[in-house]
């Protein structure tokens, strides 16, 4: 493989170096170089500390190795904090080539973070040392760093130059495609959930609730811990319109499948889409038209996207300009499930920032529900587990301003031998707790099969139930 070389990384570190000097801050340099086509999933199975990303509409493949700057924040403005800070530091770059943050946060950091997510901080982003970048067929490598004034810049290309051929060397290798047999399922009971969506639909009866979504959590313990690349392959191999993630903080490694965008940024155009309102997919072409056909003409499934529509709508206006959308909705087709969906545009202002935007958007209607306070607090008393970065913004922001926030659904945590699943579907007026169990299992079922979970005999498997307790913890194995 082709790659950067010391003389010019060096050569680029050196300007930065004489930039922060004059200036007495930080300086970001970024040093690009052109490369062959190659298989990003591969080489992220090599590096502990990766993030990989890949994107639909535009499609873009991103791969983050190492760390040259983390920005975490805590509390309940950690993506605000981190928003702030990188803006600060993005005011001097020594290169025209932008920087690029990769990260996310979590669902809600007013809740207790459970032992299993502690790896993942309330806001967490990583400025790459290397990032390679893939549009098409187009491929380029990044190295990414903050060089101050007293900076060893001869150390750190030397050092740098070493730390990407480490990783790199090993690309040829095949990922483990072997699955580890499953020691034991556990899950909340089908009763004790269908049982907390009818005390919800109580509460939205008397109308204190207009919508929540509630989620599910299905742990696994396995023989062995699985391997998060063979897992981006499996995903990036199944051709459905879905956007691929994987963030990996040491031994634990957040990655999924999620059909859904927070918010998008192109030099101040804005993308987003609201999803709600779901219904499963047919082989039979004839059933699966008549499936769509009938989602979009379900007054319930039709009310549910419509809240969604309003609040993203609502921030837009308040905090974008020039906002346009659709009336009615059209259908996304994904490999197991289809869902309402309508897309909207709009303009970012004059000093707008796209953190800060993405903070006042989540959690959309789509994964927390309406009036928001009121549905996160029935979420923290009755769900029982910590969603941790589940349902949360998680994506890419650079240097000019412009980036991808992604909704992380569709998701599993891969810490140790165990893997944890989550899915979930929004309960409002009308809604049946046995068809919002179905709806799950459907939605479970993109992660289950990429994980080859789906395919094991159940006379190997040991399965419990866990009921949740009223403060949120994680489920027992």
């Amino acid at each position: 493989m082709n790659g950067p070389d010391r003389k010019s990384l060096q050569s680029v570190l050196e300007t930065a170096r004489e930039q922060a000097i004059r200036q007495q801050r930080s300086v970001l340099a970024v040093a690009r170089y052109a490369m062959p086509a190659t298989d990003l999933a591969a080489i992220y199975g090599q590096v502990n500390h990766a993030s990989f990303l890949r994107s639909q509409h535009p499609d873009l493949t991103l791969l983050g190795l190492g760390c040259s700057l983390h920005l975490s924040s805590s509390g309940g403005g950690a993506l605000e904090d981190i928003a702030e800070r990188w803006a600060q530091l993005c005011e001097i770059q020594s290169t025209e080539t932008p920087a690029l943050l990769i990260g996310g946060a979590r669902f809600d950091s007013c809740s207790p973070r459970s032992e299993n997510w502690q790896a993942f901080d309330d806001a967490s982003f990583v400025l790459a040392e290397w990032l390679f970048i893939q549009r098409e067929d187009s491929v380029s490598l990044s190295g990414q760093y903050v060089v101050e004034a007293d900076s060893d810049v001869q150390a750190m290309a030397t050092q740098g130059l070493q730390r990407y051929t480490s990783w790199v060397r090993g690309v040829a290798c095949a990922a483990n495609n072997h699955t580890p047999r499953i020691v034991k399922r556990a899950s909340t009971s089908q009763a004790h959930w269908q049982a907390m969506v009818e005390r919800l639909l109580q509460r939205i009866e008397t109308g204190a609730l207009e919508k929540t979504v509630l989620a599910r959590h299905v742990d696994y313990q396995l023989q062995q811990p699985l391997d998060s690349a063979a897992i981006i392959k499996q995903l990036c191999q199944s051709r459905q319109a879905a956007h691929v993630f994987a963030i990996r903080r040491g031994d634990a490694c957040f990655l999924g499948a999620t059909p859904e965008r927070l918010i998008r940024s192109d030099q101040g155009h804005l993308f987003t889409h609201a999803l709600a309102g779901t219904t499963r997919r047919s082989l039979n072409a004839e059933q699966d038209v008549l499936l769509g056909e009938a989602l979009i003409a379900n007054a319930k499934e039709r009310d549910e996207h419509r809240l969604v529509v309003e609040h993203i709508t609502r921030v837009l206006h308040a905090h974008a300009c020039d906002v346009q959308y659709p009336e009615a909705p059209n259908l996304l087709k994904l490999k197991s499930v289809q869902h309402l969906s309508t897309p909207v545009q709009a303009s970012l202002p004059v000093g707008g920032n796209l953190l800060q935007l993405a903070a006042r958007l989540h959690p959309t209607p789509a994964v927390g529900g309406t009036p928001t306070a009121d549905a996160l607090g029935f979420i923290r008393q009755h769900e029982g587990f910590d969603r941790g970065w589940y349902a949360a913004p998680i994506g890419w922001i650079d240097s000019n301003g412009d980036g991808d926030l992604l909704v992380a659904l569709r998701s599993a945590l891969l810490r140790g031998k165990h893997c944890h699943l989550f899915a979930g579907c929004g309960i409002v007026q009308g809604s049946s707790a046995a068809l919002e169990w179905s709806e799950i299992d459907s939605k479970l079922l993109t992660m289950q099969q990429a994980l080859g979970l789906t395919k094991q005999p159940s006379g190997n498997l040991t399965s419990s139930s866990s009921e949740p307790s009223p403060t949120p913890n994680y489920l027992s194995a």
